[in-house]
């Protein structure tokens, strides 16, 4: 399922790594990197809704290397849910994007909206 996503970074984004401290490379050979996006409601302003992010390749370098916590961007990928059993044994779903585009909209640093950013399209299927 296809998703266009406005929110807030959460923290600042992060390489996926193992155990051993090393960088996570897809199978062909992709950098992962993650982030967390928060969504207010529009119907209850006071709900947010938190998104877990996964961007891979030049973009994920992107990311990684310009995007901060508190940074507003526009993403659009695929949708999935993933559920899981919490430590108290209650069943829990997680949305999470796969990010395919993004958009600048607006860093927390200036406080303004980001003109003349460009949009980012990955060139390779994933």
């Amino acid at each position: 399922m296809n998703v266009t996503l406005l929110g807030r970074l959460g923290a600042d984004p992060i390489a996926a790594t193992r155990r051993d401290g090393s960088t996570v490379i897809d199978k062909n050979g992709n950098m992962i990197v993650n982030f967390s996006l928060a969504e207010t409601n529009s119907r209850d302003r006071d709900k947010t809704n938190w998104h877990q992010c996964t961007i891979l390749g030049q973009q994920a370098d992107l990311v990684l290397r310009t995007v901060r916590k508190g940074d507003r961007l526009l993403v659009e990928g695929n949708l999935d849910y993933d559920t899981y059993t919490d430590k108290d044994g209650n069943l829990r779903t997680a949305v999470k994007i796969t990010v395919r585009n993004f958009t600048y909209v607006e860093t927390k640093r200036d406080s303004a909206p980001v003109d003349q950013a460009p949009s980012y399209q990955e060139a390779s299927n994933f």
